[in-house]
């Protein structure tokens, strides 16, 4: 349930219940709140309505990105959509009884459109005000456009709704956007103070009061909504809006030169996030956020002939493998797929042969791991060559709490990397690793920020893919190498590699430039 209803002493309580999202709004969370406000209109006994959302971080942040994420393939959905967002902002601006906003946190976008169809707002007092439409690739006209002007005027409407600087709640209060704003160990006493207030009045010259004042809101909304309704569905598939939606889930900043290039005509400077192989990187996303990338046979599939393609590629130069979203870089394996399984149809299917054929890519794989890398994830990561991680990225093979063991790696890597000592303890116990002490003990290249954990690893990679590719794949090769061969038998494997690099043109090439001192140009033979 996204929201809750609830009645005391004739206060009809509508709280948004997503917190881990900062109560976002998707359709399912839409309706109800539509449902909960015909609800209080048509209950005679509740004099008052207050609309709040759970928890203290936000009242609410407006449309659930990931939800707007597939109208960038199906623009069209948008336009059914904006119609529930519209009737739900009707519901509330409409409502037969007179509507609190009790503002318990941030209030951005389409929260702030919630806002303003109510007809008094209370804020604690560190409350944050917010719009990011034009820097993220939205209209405000969900109410913000038509109604901010009316409240804080014409000026300092622009300078919110253009700049999109954020508002603090004192400010807001001196501009008129909300009625009070008091401690947040207060703002309960507040919001009652208003609703006692209100129900000691008469409800149906309460309620056409309301209907008189909202003359000027319901003027701008008729003559604005519907039109912005037809333009955001035209615009929801374009460029600007799958900028803005990659920008906030990468953790980036929004390239507005890009855009600004594009829209000159100027061709967008190459990225491998676009797709394809961009100065020898490629980019491989495992897509499957919603169950925080766990790797079934045919994502593992999928990424395993990717590979293989671009270990082909004579372009191809170096390879950075992530995960979808936030939470997780690879989750380990689709448990549900696995659990009726027996020794004679793992064996049959032969699907860890996949492994097999990953270890044999020759290109240098990246992991860019944000989140999550556990079991069949963390060998995944370890399957790679280096490792970029983010902060709070977590790794481990928990798979002996399920009663089984790690199978695509885990105890004959992680040993290598961590020793045998700490490798039994997370495998025995299955406790994870944090980060930080993956980078100390060498399971982690490169430890950095959430938001920097792709560009760290693509500017890797581009590092990586400037050098010749036939000694790197050579300087791979022998490292590998170092895992299993004696030291005496590594030794004279690297200096027989090692000399056959001399019979390469690049090698040719880079010593002479070294001698003129000058840019090598490498032929990769």
């Amino acid at each position: 349930m996204t929201v809750h209803y609830s009645i005391e002493e004739g206060v009809a309580t509508v709280r948004i219940d997503r917190p881990d999202v900062l109560n976002a709004l998707n359709r399912p969370t839409l309706s109800a709140l539509q449902a909960s406000f015909r609800r209080a209109s048509a209950d005679h006994s509740v004099g008052v309505v207050v609309l709040t959302g759970t928890g203290e971080r936000a009242f609410c942040t407006g449309a659930d990105l990931d939800e707007q994420q597939a109208f960038l393939e199906r623009p069209n959905d948008y336009w059914d959509w904006m119609g529930f967002f519209i009737r739900t902002i009707e519901s509330i601006k409409d409502c037969a009884k007179p509507v609190v906003a009790r503002l318990n946190g941030m209030t951005v976008g389409g929260g702030n459109e919630l806002n303003l169809a109510c007809d008094l707002a209370v804020a604690a007092d560190d409350v944050v005000f917010r719009h990011v439409g034009p820097s993220r690739g939205s209209l405000p006209a969900g109410g913000a456009t038509q109604w901010m002007p009316l409240l804080v005027g014409d000026r300092r409407a622009r300078e919110v709704m253009l700049l999109n600087r954020p508002i603090s709640a004192q400010q807001a209060l001196e501009w008129g956007w909300v009625n009070r704003v008091v401690p947040r160990a207060e703002l309960d006493d507040a919001v009652t103070d208003y609703s006692t207030e209100l129900k000691a009045k008469m409800p149906e010259i309460v309620r056409a009061t309301r209907v008189q004042l909202n003359f000027w809101k319901d003027y701008s909304w008729a003559m604005t909504v519907r039109m912005a309704r037809e333009w955001l569905t035209v615009h929801a598939g374009s460029s600007e809006v799958e900028e803005g939606l990659r920008a906030f889930h990468e953790k980036r900043p929004v390239d507005y030169e890009a855009l600004r290039r594009q829209m000159v005509g100027e061709q967008p400077a190459p990225d491998p996030r676009s797709g394809g192989t961009v100065d020898g990187v490629a980019l491989l996303t495992l897509d499957r956020p919603e169950v925080l990338n766990a790797l079934d046979y045919r994502t593992l599939g999928e990424l395993v002939e990717a590979l293989e393609v671009l270990d082909a590629d004579e372009t191809a130069r170096c390879v950075v493998i992530t995960g979808a979203g936030e939470k997780a870089f690879a989750a380990g394996a689709d448990i549900k797929e696995m659990a009726d399984a027996t020794p004679v149809t793992l064996s049959a299917a032969n699907n860890f042969a996949r492994w097999e054929r990953l270890r044999r890519v020759r290109l240098p794989l990246i992991a860019a791991v944000r989140g999550y890398a556990l079991g069949g994830g963390c060998e995944l990561a370890m399957a790679c060559d280096m490792v970029v991680a983010a902060d709070d990225a977590v790794f481990g093979q928990p798979e002996i709490k399920i009663g089984i063991m790690p199978g695509a790696g885990g105890t004959q890597r992680l040993t290598r990397a961590l020793g045998k000592a700490k490798a039994m303890e997370l495998i025995l116990t299955g406790r994870n690793l944090p980060a930080k002490e993956a980078h100390a003990r060498g399971l982690v290249s490169q430890i950095v920020a959430r938001e920097e954990t792709l560009g760290a690893a693509l500017d890797l990679a581009a590092e990586v893919a400037a050098m010749p590719r036939l000694a790197v794949r050579a300087a791979k090769e022998a490292v590998n190498r170092a895992y299993e061969l004696s030291l005496e038998a590594g030794l004279e494997f690297e200096r027989r590699t090692f000399f056959l690099l001399f019979a390469s043109d690049d090698q040719k090439e880079g010593m002479a430039a070294f001698v003129e001192k000058r840019k090598p140009e490498w032929k990769g033979r």
